[in-house]
């Protein structure tokens, strides 16, 4: 059985819990997971390493890294209130089998962890070094060129190596 969101929305048990903020939680808790993921190499949106980020007024890596874990708690927190507030429990009835507590293991945004952000921050300085990163611009760097990368689109092609 399947519904379209106007549908559910429409819903008139989802009136009385309030379906107006459900979009903005929603938006909210996508934009705190999307700020996540973009904090690391791994993401198409990476810009800079989070400890530089957020490293505030820091003098010293402790300090950025404290700046982080800081951060990186008050987003999973966020999100964690974010999640318990769009759980749907009373529309199906399911108070007796759920409740809307949300156990932080299963909040997806990373906590700062101060052996892996090390290695993570150091897998960023070895890029500056490199080339593949630079301070004087966010994202990558085009290693040995003045400028960032050009906007270049790979063919088929070219991903296989049959030709340039």
């Amino acid at each position: 059985m399947g519904f379209t969101w106007s549908e559910f929305g429409s819903s008139e048990q989802l009136s009385n819990n309030r379906p107006e903020v459900i979009p903005d939680l929603v938006k909210s808790s996508i934009d705190v997971s999307k700020t996540d993921w973009d904090s690391f190499e791994t993401s198409w949106g990476f810009q800079k390493h989070p400890f530089l980020t957020y490293r505030g007024e820091a003098q010293n890596l402790a300090q950025s890294y404290a700046n982080w874990a800081e951060h990186a708690e008050d987003q999973l927190n966020q999100l964690k209130a974010y999640e318990e507030e769009l759980i749907f429990i009373d529309l199906y009835d399911l108070q007796e089998e759920l409740t809307p507590e949300v156990p932080e293991e299963e909040v997806t945004v990373r906590r700062a962890e101060r052996e892996r952000d090390a290695k993570s921050f150091l897998s960023y300085c070895l890029g500056l070094i490199m080339g593949r990163y630079s301070l004087d611009a966010e994202g990558l760097a085009y290693a040995g060129a003045s400028g960032r990368l050009p906007n270049i689109r790979l063919s088929n092609r070219t991903r296989t190596g049959s030709s340039l």
